[in-house]
């Protein structure tokens, strides 16, 4: 059996573009709420990635553990 949450239409290029990323509302940190981060061997391989962790909390792809799955409308 699986539960399936639908989040929107659109499935989000980035983390910046997703429902499930908190981007530091209320002072905290930016972080994912199904839990999907970022290696680091992922924030190494991009230009800038730690500064881009460091200011935004994500990168310009979404982590290899993204929690996300695309389900076509049936």
């Amino acid at each position: 059996m699986s539960i399936v949450f639908k989040i929107g239409d659109k499935y989000p290029e980035t983390c910046n573009e997703c429902p499930l990323f908190v981007d530091g509302e209320l002072g905290l940190q930016p972080f994912c709420i199904g839990e999907g981060e970022y290696t680091e061997e992922e924030i190494n391989a991009e230009e800038d990635g730690n500064l881009d962790m460091y200011y935004h909390g994500c990168l310009g792809n979404r982590p290899k553990n993204c929690p996300l799955v695309e389900v076509e409308d049936e």
